[in-house]
């Protein structure tokens, strides 16, 4: 550790020492004379230049760049402006020599989704800096390849595709002791990518972006500010990929986070990072605890046994609650809404995801990554713009996912169908007995066929109906479907409301709609149940639902009605299995209330 800090103080403190010399008159051409003020700190001119080439040591003298190239006098190419849409701005290439980059604009004249084009390129490089740039639509803005002991310093990268990015190439020797220092990045697709390289710094910058790491050895990220993206199609965190002993310090994320391939187990000490003002709970090797997650911008347990994670919201971060190679654990009662995904679980076994509410996620609301005997039970899942419950194609065995409301997952744009995707073997997506998940892309007859290649069903789907556009969601299953004289019926409504469910009554009239009864019905997560009592034959009841929000407004499902014959012949028309749904009422008028309720409208604000 303390020979990479060394390096890396050597070619910071180089940065600071180097005394730049004037520029060779032949190389300049001075008809045009830029300016612009740098972090408000000077004024530069640049004098316009055409694409740089360098391919040897030998290059930089015969094109008659100052410096010599040695630690103490490196060549030197400063004060440029270079604006070109068809080829690189700079490239250096098969060099060992010292060389600064310094106070240059980089830029092209069309924007970069229209051109393939990089701004500053090394390949084979040692020694080489790049200081005080500014360098904006591009492709790639700064490109290090195969090259070690080069940095980029104090420098705006804005408004590129790729900001800077480090790399070796795979299945050769990793190039190593580079650093990106000290720069802002803005209005990047992607802010720093480090891949295939070891002991490289990416230190104290300011991103709008992501800092990426795939296939690194020994890497520091630390001092850094990131703020992720909460609008459009590009979301930013820190991710890492199969990132080995990474130390990750002192970093402040805003609306971003951590984030880790499922391929890999995480592999980083973290000390002292902040997602949103808050701690990251990074917790290992812990047993027999519980955990409330609103402590923390994001919970991970690793290698945990019987941990719980209960009763909070974590909101606006990367993976918000995740476990890896767990076993017992359970993620309960909590709310995950407007992060990257919502639970995910790697490796783990016999653990449970209850009753909690994951909506509007970037991508998916629930992950099962090669985890064995899981529950998924009694949540809330809606409008998450990935997949809403995914089993990716890993070995994910004998998981059971039953009583949860699924609506409205997935932006169109996805591959694969929004509420649900299954590439495991042998789930369950039922309770084996009467009730699985409420879908609000349910047909309403027969099997609910879950996406994937697994070929899974679910053998008692129910249908979540859309009441209104107030974001209410109401379906129903009875039990037994089509009863008969003096047979108690179970109602199970599922219901979702985005503020939140306060109280559901089922009532129901057996005369006409003349008189009502009401009934509480009691709650298990999103499901609602009681049951009408025991009917004499040849009877109509009439049945529906009140809803009341966490924020006072009341609304009422479609009236549904059945009958009880004195067998099992059917009244109502419906086959075995077929949901009865809920549709919206509109109602208008004055609130009234008598008994324990009447028919209500519903006014959002």
């Amino acid at each position: 550790m303390l020979k990479r800090w060394q390096l890396v103080l050597v070619i910071l403190v180089l940065a600071l020492v180097i005394v730049p010399t004037a520029k060779s008159n032949d190389l300049s051409t001075p008809d045009t004379i830029n300016a612009i003020s740098y972090q408000n700190q000077k004024v530069i001119s640049y004098e316009p230049h055409s694409p740089i080439i360098i391919n040897s040591n030998l290059d930089f003298e015969t094109q008659g760049w100052p410096g010599n190239g040695s630690e103490s006098n490196p060549y030197l190419i400063e004060g440029l402006s270079i604006v070109t849409d068809g080829t690189e701005c700079i490239n250096i290439s098969n060099t060992d020599v010292f060389f600064v980059i310094k106070d240059c604009l980089i830029s092209s004249v069309s924007h970069w989704d229209k051109l393939y084009n990089r701004g500053v390129t090394f390949g084979n490089v040692t020694h080489g800096m790049i200081e005080n740039l500014v360098v904006s639509k591009k492709w790639i803005a700064i490109t290090i390849v195969s090259s070690s002991n080069c940095s980029v310093i104090e420098s705006q990268i804005y408004d590129n595709c790729h900001g800077v990015e480090i790399r070796g190439l795979y299945d050769k020797e990793y190039p190593e002791n580079c650093s990106v220092f000290n720069n802002t990045l803005f209005d990047n697709h992607v802010g720093v990518m480090l891949t295939y390289v070891r002991h490289c710094l990416v230190d104290s910058n300011d991103i709008l972006g992501d800092i990426h790491l795939q296939d690194t050895v020994e890497c520091t990220v630390s001092n850094n500010i990131i703020e992720g993206s909460q609008t459009g199609d590009w979301y930013y965190y820190l991710s890492f990929f199969d990132a080995i002993d990474t130390l990750v310090s002192n970093n402040t994320m805003i609306d971003s986070g951590l984030e880790f391939n499922y391929l890999h187990r995480p592999s980083i000490q973290l000390y002292n990072n902040t997602v949103n003002d808050k701690p990251i709970g990074y917790f290992t090797n812990l047993t027999d605890s519980i955990i409330c997650p609103s402590d923390y911008g994001q919970v991970f347990l690793i290698d945990c046994y019987n941990v719980t994670v209960r009763d909070g919201t974590i909101h606006n971060t990367a993976e918000s609650v995740s476990f890896y190679s767990c076993r017992n654990c359970v993620i309960e009662n909590c709310t995950v809404y407007s992060s990257g995904f919502g639970a995910t679980l790697c490796w783990s076994d016999h653990c449970s995801v209850i009753l909690n509410d994951f909506h509007d996620n970037k991508h998916w609301g629930i992950d099962i990554v090669e985890s064995n005997n899981t529950i998924v039970a009694g949540n809330i899942v809606y409008e998450n713009k990935g997949i809403g419950i995914f089993v990716p194609p890993t070995y994910s065995l004998s998981n059971s996912f039953y009583y949860n409301v699924i609506c409205s997952n997935g932006d169109g744009s996805t591959i694969s169908d929004g509420n649900a995707w299954e590439d495991g073997q042998n789930n369950v997506w039922d309770d084996g007995v009467s009730l699985g998940n409420f879908w609000d892309d349910y047909g309403g007859i027969g099997d609910y066929h879950i996406p994937g290649d697994a070929l899974s069903v679910d053998r008692y789907p129910a249908r979540a109906e859309s009441v209104s556009e107030s974001g209410l969601w109401i379906g129903f299953r009875l039990t037994p479907s089509e009863p008969i004289k003096n047979e108690s019926v179970l109602v199970k409504a599922g219901v979702i409301d985005v503020d939140g469910v306060d109280e559901v009554i089922l009532s129901y009239s057996i005369d006409g709609n003349l008189t009502w009864t009401n009934i509480t019905m009691v709650q298990n997560g999103p499901v609602w149940s009681t049951t009408i009592p025991p009917q004499s034959e040849n009877t109509t009841v009439s049945y529906r639902v009140f809803v009341r929000d966490k924020a006072g407004n009341i609304e009422s499902s479609a009236i549904l009605v059945y009958g009880t014959p004195s067998n099992d012949t059917t009244t109502n028309g419906q086959d075995e299995g077929t949901l009865y749904i809920s549709m919206a009422i509109a109602l208008g008028g004055t609130l009234a209330v008598v008994a324990l309720a009447l028919i209500l409208s519903r006014r959002r604000y």
